[in-house]
């Protein structure tokens, strides 16, 4: 069957990526969409067309092109496409070059779902310059001093310091019990962003923006859970835990710049 030169068109003039989750997509698993619907006089012609994949379609095809885009926005980080789990709860077969480390689905509902119903936000100030505080993230001697709930320790196996790479690590409680963790860094940007997803366990995205001060940087913290439900369930105690978690990042770049 000869493809529709259309979709062809609009394919190259979107670099084969889909419009709303911005994933490679073969022609094959790519569908149409209007921009504005026919219904409410939309035209059929390119101009009013984009290309999306059809795991998109399907799941949000009921929502409007704006309405699709916020729940892109919605996320925090990469936009998780549906077409990463099949009908069955299984991932579907990996695209060419496709990497399976780190791929996780995201219920539909939860797509339109503000950001803030399943964050926690906070903010510390430091006395120190971005560069410094970012100089206790980028190096993993360091944040094994720093990261966790107070009365953690913390053993680090790999820290791959890059978009992409692999931090492994294991929490040591005060219970004594052990914690394996897994997470990615989805973004970083020196003395300025600080970005992982976390993949065991519960799954979350735990940004770290450094605001510029006068006097030291903000630091702003926000992690982010699937589901507000999810976050609801988790919501006292990672309160707590993320602002023991700042007062050691904090304390460990105030001890840095002592010695500095």
């Amino acid at each position: 069957m000869t493809p529709n030169p259309s979709l062809e068109r609009l394919l190259f003039l979107q670099e084969q990526r889909c419009f709303f989750c911005g994933q490679a997509i073969p022609i094959g698993e790519a569908s149409v969409e209007h921009l504005v619907v026919t219904s409410n006089g939309g035209a059929k012609s390119d101009e009013n067309y984009v290309v999306c994949c059809k795991a998109v379609n399907l799941a949000l095809g009921h929502l409007s092109v704006m309405a699709k885009r916020q729940a892109a926005l919605n996320q925090r980080g990469e936009f998780v496409c549906p077409a990463t789990t099949g009908d069955d709860g299984e991932s579907p077969p990996l695209r060419s070059g496709e990497k399976a480390q780190g791929r996780h689905s995201v219920p539909l509902g939860a797509l339109m779902e503000p950001i803030e119903s399943r964050s926690d936000a906070r903010s510390k100030f430091i006395p120190a310059s971005p560069a410094r505080v970012f100089a206790a993230m980028r190096d993993p001697a360091r944040v094994a001093k720093w990261w966790g709930p107070a009365g953690f320790t913390n053993t680090i196996h790999k820290y791959e310091f890059a978009p992409g790479g692999s931090w492994l690590l294991t929490m040591h409680g005060p219970d004594g019990k052990n914690y394996p963790n897994e997470s990615r860094f989805t973004r970083i940007v020196p003395d300025q962003l600080f970005e992982i997803e976390h993949l065991n366990g519960h799954h979350f995205v735990l940004t770290l923006e450094l605001l510029p001060h006068a006097k030291g940087t903000n630091v702003m913290w926000r992690q982010t859970f699937d589901t507000a439900e999810h976050y609801k369930g988790l919501a006292e105690f990672v309160a707590s835990a993320n602002e023991q978690n700042l007062e050691r990042l904090a304390a460990e770049v105030v001890q840095g710049e002592s010695a500095a």
